[in-house]
């Protein structure tokens, strides 16, 4: 069975399980567990729900932890004070927007609505960056996307020419595979 995200399609799938069962089908058939027969007060559905979202939320911990991973040993140089030129909307994983919705303390529907405002009004600049102090309100998990503008030689360069020693500029090719990597982590 594939873990997901998705919590109303797992609720149904536990639903449409539970509901098969039948005084002539208890065995632990249609992927639920043996030792999870219906018992008379017992709530089979709340029990795997349960345990689909526990073993969901460590398999995402495991995934993100492999994306820190990875983003852990790009370059890293000092920006230009007070400069947001890269920060517009970007691409990222499920995974990446959920961490930095829940990093920046707001909603994703919050999120969303600032988004469309700004696109309304000609502002291409991404939602969650701070609007008074103009800094990423999420740096700290900031998407790959955002952490490799900067590091790869080409179009990703710094107008400003911050950037690590050229020596440890990444080529576009590299930079595409850590886009790959995560974006399949990140699913």
């Amino acid at each position: 069975m594939v873990l997901t995200n998705d919590l109303p399609s797992v609720a149904c799938w536990v639903s449409q399980m539970a509901s098969s069962f039948t005084s002539s089908n208890i065995r632990g058939d249609f992927g639920l567990p043996c030792f999870l027969r219906v018992l008379p007060g017992v709530n089979c559905c709340a029990i795997v729900l349960s345990l689909l979202i526990r073993a969901n939320q460590m398999n995402n911990t495991a995934k993100l932890a492999k994306i820190d991973a990875l983003l852990g040993g790009l370059p890293a140089f000092q920006c230009k004070e007070g400069c947001f030129d890269c920060c517009g909307p970007v691409i990222m994983s499920r995974m990446e927007y959920m961490r930095c919705i829940q990093a920046s303390g707001r909603t994703a529907e919050d999120v969303k609505r600032q988004m469309q405002k700004n696109l309304k009004q000609g502002i291409y600049t991404c939602p969650l960056l701070d609007p008074e102090t103009k800094k990423c309100s999420v740096y700290t998990v900031r998407p790959a996307i955002c952490r490799l503008f900067g590091v790869v030689k080409g179009e990703l360069l710094c107008p400003h020419g911050c950037a690590p020693e050229s020596s440890a500029l990444l080529t576009d090719a590299q930079s595409r595979e850590i886009l790959r990597k995560v974006e399949e982590l990140g699913k």
